[in-house]
């Protein structure tokens, strides 16, 4: 009689026997769960696996560094997203492991899988982490320009899809961009903004609130400004800066030489004030003593201006 059959059921039926089964995911008895500790050092940031068991009596049981191998020979309650994550930190052991990532690094699709998983966040400073969670909702990052003691300042601040705002008044990080995602008061928020993640990590990263005195007002307006022109917000400018809608007055273009080439300026000219052609604002700042004023720009006559001079190669659109 062959009795192969009976040796091989008999070593299948002795795993079971040796390794723990589970009740269900529903006890949590028998089952690794996983979550993820975010560690926080000077210039990256790593992501750490760990699952915590719980024995088949309902007591914890000690927490181990989740790999694959452990998926692999145990009961773990882990959604694809978790698994995908997995996956992806483990595919590298080498010595420049993929699980440590410079700040603004564009791997936030880690940070989706991640997103409705158990998370801890570990700063250096600090021996034990502490727990964190990702907000639901995408949430626009914008610039308010306050008026301060000797000038104005600029508030960053946060608003969610219900148009409530909270301002930014303590240290914020961005950990990672492609989506932006920011750590801000143990929350982690995914951030929909009009600049790249490195203008928001370089701003955070000054730490301290700065005012714009009256009388360098037209300097920043000049220089700095459209630079920041995407993220401003408009509408909170509007309450306290009055606002006025002069006629498209000139179409100015300059010639100068930069490097021994020939440099092309075209600006738009509205009362006394001058604004580039690009990039292309419906409004715009300017100065006037200690004041500021908004000034609400004809966008359709510019428009055809500016299409006008592209046809005959005097504009670049971009430049």
């Amino acid at each position: 009689m062959d009795t192969s059959w009976r040796n091989k059921l008999e070593q299948l039926v002795g795993l079971l026997e040796k390794m723990p089964q589970p009740k269900s995911f529903e006890s949590k008895a028998g089952v690794y769960e996983p979550y993820f500790v975010i560690e926080l050092r000077a210039s990256n940031w790593e992501v750490i696996p760990y699952a915590t068991y719980t024995r088949l009596d309902g007591s914890p049981g000690r927490e181990v560094r989740l790999s694959l191998g452990i998926i692999d020979s145990s009961k773990v309650n882990i959604s694809q997203s978790e698994l995908d994550s997995l996956i992806y930190l483990d595919s590298d052991t080498g010595a420049n492991t993929r699980a440590i990532f410079n700040y603004t690094q564009p791997v936030g699709f880690i940070l989706n899988w991640l997103s409705e998983s158990r998370l801890m966040i570990k700063e250096t400073a600090y021996r034990e982490p502490v727990t964190a969670s990702v907000h639901p909702d995408t949430i626009t990052i914008i610039l308010r320009l306050n008026k301060g003691k000797n000038g104005y300042y600029l508030q960053p601040t946060l608003v969610f899809p219900d148009n409530t705002v909270m301002e930014i008044n303590e240290p914020a990080l961005v950990l990672c961009a492609n989506p932006i995602y920011m750590l801000y008061q143990q929350k982690i928020y995914r951030i929909n903004s009009a600049l790249p993640a490195i203008f928001w990590n370089n701003y955070f990263r000054i730490r301290e609130k700065f005012e714009i005195p009256h009388a360098e007002l037209g300097e920043f307006i000049r220089i700095y400004l459209p630079h920041i022109l995407p993220v401003l917000d408009w509408e909170n400018l509007g309450e306290h800066i009055e606002q006025r809608t002069p006629r498209l007055a000139n179409k100015l273009i300059y010639f100068s030489e930069w490097n021994n080439h020939l440099q092309i300026d075209v600006k738009f000219q509205y009362e006394t004030y001058e604004f580039p052609a690009y990039p292309a604002s419906n409004r715009s700042l300017a100065s006037a003593g200690k004041n500021l004023y908004i000034i609400n720009r004809d966008a359709g006559e510019e428009e055809a201006s500016r299409s006008f001079l592209e046809e005959n190669g005097l504009l670049f659109r971009g430049g």
